[in-house]
Formats: C-alpha cells, structure tokens, sequence
C-alpha cells in the first residue's frame, strides 16, 4: 500500500516528463509563430497598412497570443512546482499579459537550438560564432523596427523611416554611436538601453572566442614532415629506456681500496 507523500511524489515525477514532452513538441512551432509575429510586426510597422491587410495582421498577432497564451498555461499545469515555475518563468507570463513582447521568444528559442548537443574544441566555438551572428542580426532587426514605431513622428525626433531606424540600430549595437540619430522618447530610450548591453556582451563574446582559437593554435603542435623522425619531448640523457636510461655502475668504474703499506701486520684493511 502506497503512502500519500510517495503518490504525491510520484505524480509530480509524470508531470515533470509529460512537461518535458511539451517543451520538446512545441519548441519548433512556437519558434515558428514567433517569427510569424515578428514578420507580421514588421509589416505594420514599416508598411502601415490599411483596410483588409491590416485587419489580417492584427488577427495574426491576436493568434500568437492565443498559441502563447496555451503554452503557458499547459506549461503551468505540467509543473511540477507550479509556483516556483511561475517565480522561474517570469518572460512567459510577460509574452501572455503583453502580446508585443513575443518577439523575444526568438532570441530564447535560438539559443536552446544552438547549444543543444555541445562538443568541445572547434566545434564549440563555430557554433558560439553562429549564435552571436544570428542572435545580434535579430536584435537589431527587432531594436530598429521597435524604434520606427515609437519614434516616427514623436516631437523633436529624426527617426522617421526603417533606413534611418537600422542604421541607429546598427551603430549602437556595434558600440560606435554615431549620434546623427538619437531617440527622444522613453520607450525608444528603453529601447537603446538594451541594445547598447546587448553590443556590450557581443564585443565580449567576439573578443572571447577570439582568444579561444588563439590559445587553441598555440597549444595545437605542428604535423611532421614525411620521412622526419619523431621527435622525443625529453632531454637528451634524461630518458628512461634505451641507451639513454641510467645504467648502474660496473665493478669496473667502482674505486678500488688498496690497503696501506705502513699498516701494522694483523690490521684489518680498509674497506
């Protein structure tokens, strides 16, 4: 007969798997929806569309809600501690209360992609050098698309086109600041403030692997030549087999004590 604190136990245990199972299936289609909304955003943005077309934009954005929204609430109810899920997952209950922000679920789901199965040397750092690539041209993409919405026609502001929204992005993501484009308003500011950290850590990053490869080529020894014999780490004469091990003295190197002429008769001799 099972106790209660064991049933209790073991059905946490099922729903830790069957939430497992839920990552693992709806990873792709979410990434997917994610780059539907981010497609669809963009549109508006840059575009701003009217009648039919923006209609249909706006139901697309209200079905990524709905597919995020789902998610975190599957998600909520397969947790094993549901509370601590909820204290854990804080940008999952953002993407539901603010549809806006489902954009940031890419950067998330390209990095889960990217380090899934790690193996050490190269490999590792090819695979950094694509996230970096690929995480820093959507948050760029992302930071100047966010600006143009917010900074087109703001008073004071000179933001007014996806050309002058890239290049700011741009400039701040790669720590120069031109300064021939600045945003004046809060949410453009906010904005600023992330990109300028995120060009922060992508000049770390880059700085790191560089370092890696280059530590790596030093330690990495150079492929013999044909024909060249093989070369031995140790010292001539510090060997430890063939001729240049220590050999133990013959009797023939050994001194030989003769006794002393003047030695009384009887005396032991001197050994």
């Amino acid at each position: 007969m099972s106790r209660p604190g064991q049933a209790a136990h073991g059905t946490r245990a099922t729903r830790g798997q069957k939430a497992i199972r839920w990552e693992r299936t709806t990873r792709w289609p979410l990434l997917s929806v994610s780059l539907l909304f981010l497609a669809s955003y963009s549109v508006q943005v840059i575009a701003q569309p009217d009648g039919l077309v923006r209609h249909l934009l706006n139901g697309i954005t209200w079905v990524v809600w709905a597919a995020f929204a789902v998610d975190y609430v599957v998600s909520l109810v397969l947790a094993q501690h549901r509370l601590r899920w909820i204290v854990r997952h804080p940008l999952d209950l953002a993407l539901v209360v603010f549809p806006g922000l489902a954009m940031l679920r890419l950067a998330r789901f390209i990095s889960l992609v990217v380090l899934l199965q790690r193996h050490a040397g190269a490999l590792v750092r090819g695979r950094v050098v694509t996230y970096v690539v690929g995480a820093s041209s959507l948050v760029t993409w992302v930071a100047a698309v966010g600006v143009l919405d917010v900074e087109r026609g703001a008073p004071g502001g000179n933001i007014e086109t996806i050309g002058d929204s890239l290049w700011w992005a741009i400039a701040t993501i790669t720590t120069v600041g031109y300064g021939d484009y600045t945003p004046v308003t809060l949410p453009g500011r906010l904005i600023a403030v992330g990109l300028m950290i995120c060009g922060i850590a992508l000049v770390g990053v880059i700085t790191a692997t560089f370092a890696s490869w280059l530590i790596g080529q030093v330690r990495t020894p150079a492929p013999a030549e044909p024909g060249a014999p093989a070369k031995s780490d140790a010292p001539a004469g510090t060997g430890t087999t063939g001729h240049d091990a220590p050999q133990p003295p013959s009797d023939d190197d050994r001194p030989s004590v003769r006794p002393r002429s003047d030695a009384a008769p009887g005396s032991p001799s001197p050994r």
